[in-house]
């Protein structure tokens, strides 16, 4: 069931907290791939990981979450804070987290988060938390022709 639940999120309409404010196009003469390699390494990672950790962690006081954990295969209901912070921050694991009726999905090898299917006022929260951050949150063109 919940497999069921996180494939149809992943088919809905998404927004991303991101370090840059919009998506870059393809066709842009700048050096994104450059940039976000520094992004992915070294303490720049880290601080964006623990950025991505505050901002969940600040959503974990307001909602009860679920968290699966690709890499390991363990579905987690509440874990303890410890857990999901040295979970994302640690950047080993590619995490799908349930909130809401939403999913937080965490990879590895990005330098985003994407929030799928977010209420109205998640949506406005994680704005609010990712401002505070210092990210942006932006809704790049839909997937599957939306």
């Amino acid at each position: 069931m919940k497999k069921s639940k996180i494939e149809q999120l992943s088919e809905k309409e998404y927004i991303v907290v991101d370090f840059l404010p919009q998506q870059v196009h393809a066709e842009s003469s700048g050096q994104f791939f450059a940039v976000e390699n520094l992004f992915l390494h070294g303490a720049r990672a880290s601080e964006l990981r623990r950025k991505f950790s505050d901002i969940i962690l600040k959503l974990y006081c307001y909602y009860g979450i679920e968290v699966f954990n690709i890499s390991t295969g363990e579905t987690i209901t509440n874990p303890k804070p410890e857990l999901l912070d040295e979970w994302i921050i640690s950047n080993r694991f590619d995490l799908q987290i349930l909130i809401e009726d939403s999913m937080v999905m965490i990879a590895m090898d990005d330098t985003h988060i994407t929030l799928y299917d977010p209420s109205d006022n998640l949506t406005e929260m994680i704005r609010s938390l990712a401002r505070s951050e210092g990210l942006f949150v932006w809704k790049p063109p839909q997937h599957n022709g939306k």
